[in-house]
Order: C-alpha cells, then sequence, then structure tokens
C-alpha cells in the first residue's frame, strides 16, 4: 500500500499524483496543519457573523440572498439548503468520479478559507478512501454555482440521507460504520458550491483522454506496419521544421513504434507517398497531444484553487465572488472535443483504406477470402462511420447554450457538466473507434504475415492482442463481434485502477 496522502493548506495536486492515487488505492488523511487552518477559519466566520448577514450563513440563496435568517435558524438553513438542492437526474456518477468530487472537495476546504470544521474534511475523505459509490445523478449542474445538484447528493449521504451502492445494490441511508455528520453554519453551503463535480468529470475524462490516444498510437501504428506505410513522413527533420510539440511527439511515437517493424519503407520518392490518413498523421493528431495538456493544466490549477463562495481571509474580512463558476472547465472539456473528432476521422479513413485493398500491402479487399461470396470486415467500415458520425455530433459546445437560472440572478453559465458529459460519451464511442482499427490491423498483420507476427516495438503489441481476434475470418465469413468486444475490454478496460499507459505514460506523469 503506498504512503498515505496527507493534506495540508499547501497540498498540491497534480494529473499523475492523482492517477497514481486511485491506481494504488492511496489512502488521505486530513494533516494537523490542515485542521489548524480550518479551526482558525471557522472562528474568524462565527466573527464575522457577529457584524452582519453573510451571504448563505444567515442569508437565503440566489435570487433569496436579501432574506436574513435568524442565528436559531442558521443550522437548519444548511440542512434545507442540502435537502432542496438534491435534484439531479439520470444514471449514477461512475465510482471513480464519486471518489475523485470527495477527494478534491476535502482538498479545497482543507486550505482554510471556507470557514467549516475539519470534520467536513474528515467526513468526505472517508468516503474517497472506503471508495463509497455514493449516488450522484449526472445530470442537473449547469456549472455555475457550484455543482449544486450533483454536490447535494454527495452533502446529502453525509448527513445520512442520501443513498449509495453496496453490491451493486442502490440503498438508502449510511453504510453500518459510517457516522452522519451534523452541518453547522456555512458547511452545506460549502459542501455544494464550487467546482469539484465538474474537476473530477473533468479529471476522470482527461485519463480516459490520454489512455484514447495511447491505444490510437498503437492502432495506427499497427495499420500503418499492415499497409507498408513510408518512413520518410516521420522523419524528426520533418517535424523540428514546424514549431508545436504536440506534431513532434506524436512523429517521434509513430517512428519508434513501426520503425523497425520490418513492414515499412523509407523513401522520399513522390511516387512512393501515403495518403494523408498515413502520411499526415503527426499534424492530424498533434493538436490532440497540445489540447491535452492544455487541459490537463486547466484540471491541475483547479485542483489547487478554492472555489467556494464566499470565503474568507486570514483578517476575517469575507469575500463573495464568483469562484464557484467553472467556465474553465467547460472550456478545457470543448478545447479536446475537435481534436478528438479528428482522431475519429483519422481511424476510420485509415480503415478504410485497410479494407479497400490495403495501399501497397496488396491484401484482398476487406480482407475477404473469397471477394464477393464473403464479406469480410466489410461491415466494420460501416459501423465505424456510424461512431464516427455520433462523436462529431457530441462535439458541438455546450458552454454556449447559456440558460440563466435563480429568477435571472445567476444569468450567465457555464455548462460545464453538459459539456464534461458529452465529452464522456464521445470517449466511449472512439474507444469503439480504435478498437476497430486494431482489430483490422492485427487480422491484416496475421494475413500479410502467415501467421507471423511483425518485428519491434509492436510486435510485442501484436503478439498480445492476436488471440483476442477471430483469425478464421481469412478462411470465410463468420460472426466476430463478440471477439471484437472481448479486443475493447483488453484495450479499455473499466476502472481507474485497471489503466495502463502502454506509449504516453510519461505524458500522463509530467507532460510535455
Amino acid at each position: 500500500m503506498a504512503e498515505k496522502l496527507v493534506i495540508s493548506p499547501e497540498t498540491t495536486l497534480t494529473l499523475g499524483l492523482i492517477y497514481r492515487a486511485v491506481k494504488t488505492g492511496q489512502q488521505a488523511l486530513l494533516g494537523d496543519d490542515a485542521r489548524r487552518a480550518m479551526e482558525e477559519s471557522r472562528t474568524r466566520l462565527l466573527d464575522a457573523l457577529g457584524r452582519g448577514p453573510v451571504y448563505g450563513v444567515n442569508t437565503g440563496f440566489g435570487e433569496l440572498k436579501d432574506v436574513v435568517i435568524p442565528a436559531e435558524e442558521a443550522k437548519t438553513l444548511q440542512l434545507n439548503l442540502v435537502r432542496s438542492h438534491a435534484v439531479g437526474v439520470g444514471r449514477p456518477a461512475h465510482p471513480d468520479v464519486v471518489a475523485l468530487t470527495a477527494l478534491f472537495k476535502a482538498v479545497e476546504l482543507a486550505r482554510g478559507l471556507s470557514g467549516v470544521r475539519p470534520e467536513v474534511a474528515e467526513a468526505l475523505l472517508e468516503v474517497y478512501n472506503r471508495r463509497i459509490h455514493v449516488y450522484i445523478p449526472i445530470h442537473g449542474s449547469v456549472g455555475a454555482s457550484g455543482d449544486l445538484a450533483p454536490l447535494a447528493h454527495l452533502a446529502l449521504f453525509l448527513v445520512g440521507e442520501g443513498e449509495y451502492f453496496e453490491e451493486g445494490v442502490r440503498r438508502r441511508g449510511l453504510p453500518g460504520d459510517f457516522r452522519p455528520m451534523s452541518l453547522e453554519e456555512k458547511e452545506g453551503l460549502a459542501l455544494v458550491n464550487g467546482t469539484a463535480f465538474s474537476l473530477a468529470l473533468l479529471t476522470h475524462s482527461l485519463l480516459r483522454a490520454y489512455r484514447l490516444l495511447d491505444r490510437a498510437l498503437l492502432a495506427l501504428a499497427l495499420s500503418f506496419a499492415a499497409m507498408g506505410g513510408n518512413l520518410n513522413a516521420l522523419e524528426a527533420f520533418i517535424h523540428r521544421s514546424k514549431r508545436h510539440r504536440g506534431q513532434a511527439y506524436v512523429a517521434e511515437k509513430l517512428r519508434s513504434l513501426v520503425g523497425d517493424s520490418g513492414l515499412v519503407i523509407n523513401s522520399p520518392s513522390g511516387s512512393e507517398q501515403d495518403p494523408y490518413c498515413m502520411r499526415c498523421i503527426p499534424q492530424v493528431l498533434g493538436p490532440l497531444v497540445d489540447a491535452l495538456e492544455y487541459a490537463r493544466t486547466t484540471a491541475e490549477n483547479e485542483m489547487n484553487s478554492v472555489s467556494d463562495n464566499p470565503i474568507i481571509d486570514g483578517e476575517g474580512r469575507v469575500y463573495s465572488g464568483c469562484n464557484f463558476h467553472a467556465m474553465y472547465l467547460a472550456q478545457a472539456a470543448e478545447a479536446l472535443k475537435p481534436p478528438l473528432a479528428a482522431l475519429g476521422g483519422l481511424g476510420e479513413k485509415n480503415l478504410a483504406r485497410l479494407l479497400a485493398g490495403a495501399h501497397r500491402a496488396g491484401l484482398s479487399k476487406f480482407l475477404a477470402s473469397r471477394p464477393g461470396l464473403d464479406s469480410g470486415l466489410m461491415i466494420l467500415q460501416y459501423t465505424v462511420a456510424s461512431l464516427v458520425a455520433e462523436a462529431r455530433t457530441l462535439a458541438s459546445p455546450a458552454l454556449i447554450h447559456n440558460i440563466p437560472t435563480s429568477a435571472g440572478q445567476e444569468d450567465v453559465n457555464s455548462m460545464s457538466v453538459p459539456s464534461l458529459i458529452m465529452l464522456e460519451e464521445m470517449l466511449e464511442r472512439l474507444e469503439w473507434v480504435v478498437s476497430a482499427l486494431t482489430y483490422a490491423s492485427v487480422l491484416a498483420l496475421h494475413a500479410r504475415l502467415g501467421g507471423g507476427g511483425p518485428g519491434g516495438a509492436i510486435g510485442t503489441f501484436y503478439r498480445r492482442l492476436v488471440g483476442l481476434v477471430e483469425t478464421r475470418i481469412l478462411e470465410g465469413d463468420l460472426a466476430y463481434q463478440a471477439s471484437l468486444e472481448r479486443l475493447r475490454g483488453e484495450l479499455f478496460p473499466e476502472g481507474l485502477a485497471r489503466y495502463e499507459y502502454y506509449v504516453v505514460g510519461e505524458l500522463v506523469e509530467k507532460g510535455l
């Protein structure tokens, strides 16, 4: 078991740290300095209450901000807030997203600017450490005033009135040894305010998108080798001449994967040029690398920020602003969608090219044994075309569709969660696209090499996967959808604890 992550007011989170923590099951605990910072902040908040109204602590919320709440009703106000705001709908958030939400919210509160007791952060860390799958419906946040509905469902669980999953069964209340929390002044508001849910969705999608890039590079390398591609277009000299780091990165990775395969050529002759879907892979996928790095920086900045409102400084002054607004996270999600859609198109084009006769490799159309009598993998490209069309539709930006809330008081919302839900749906489609290209490429290599395998880096990967592919297709048509599903399960297993990065591991850990 990894050493515990001790949370302090100065804790610095990174994507790599989060990945390692979730993968290893690392536990987190509240440090003594965080406890002191929260207790001091709590004292300053209570002092501020003695000087007059503090938004959301002894006033109503949103458009009801001018309603002053008597001191004897202050705790009831916080519980009412949680109960009334827990009105999300739809499928439950992934358990990894729930765990990350709890962790991010705990780290934020531990910075000592929110005026809540240490017990609040500790309850959140218990959810994270035990990986309790709290029922948080995925739909309902507009990504401003915080992720109100999703975070309210998490808070409702903490007070013993929410729901959670146990061995796949949805239950109301708390696990037997989880003590319900009583909310005091400001604590309901601090729990439902902020961007922790949007941030968890973005972090989860980022790790998933890096893995998609990883598998896409492998799939494209396999198809490049299967079609006898020309390595000349991947030479470093070309990519040093254009100052885009993502482009150079993709070219270097592809060279390392296919250069020693024994199946490619290296010719500067124009007559040996490959089609764009092969020759321009670095220029097409490079922007995705750069977009991932932008989204990563945005996510890491948010991980180390305070998104609560109001917040209290060291002198006891109260500030009411908009740190709960998730436009940064919405923009990061939207920045990923177009280059991801381009990845899908690139995968489909290489699949279509492979099945149309495999370029200079001379394979049969659709890898069919007896073209005409057999259809081979013809319809696999149809399925991929459908998936790419869906992915492109999901690439439409949600953040531009502002809808005011709270009687117009909250009139500019980020729509971060709708953006991130669409991003997650895109990734699901594109995982199938990459799986299909991998499937066809492995089968084409098997056909081209008569059962042998390519040399070098992709040879190892080929040998790992060929047993999952239905190679009897090369002898005549048969149903192969089940084997495609098995291959996808190998490439994209469920859950962050099972994620691996064969090609882009250093990107996940440190970035470019």
